[in-house]
């Protein structure tokens, strides 16, 4: 998540729009919740395995399960590749002639 951050601000800096600028602000804050989520986990799983306090592992698994839905979006947001960004107020139209069926 941090070297996605990092690339985009280093190569997108001067030639990014305004919809890129959201995405790449929604990362951030996601890569800094994964990030404090993540912390947060450590310290209460290495607190469980020190003083075995009852409750603290199940902080620590809630932190944990925080992690996956943060990692999810982050990821799932569009980036410069994506056709999301590229396309979002296009229409895609398919369409074709109509054929006769034969039997």
């Amino acid at each position: 998540m941090f070297f996605t951050c990092l690339l985009w601000w280093l190569t997108k800096k001067y030639t990014i729009s305004a919809e890129e600028c959201k995405f790449y602000k929604w990362k951030w804050w996601l890569f800094l919740f994964n990030l404090l989520a993540f912390l947060l986990s450590i310290c209460a799983y290495f607190r469980h395995n020190w003083y075995c306090e009852a409750g603290v592992y199940t902080v620590f698994a809630f932190l944990e399960y925080l992690e996956v839905p943060g990692d999810l979006f982050q990821h799932g947001l569009p980036h410069d590749t994506s056709p999301l960004v590229g396309f979002c107020n296009k229409e895609l139209v398919v369409a074709s002639q109509s054929q006769e069926r034969r039997f």
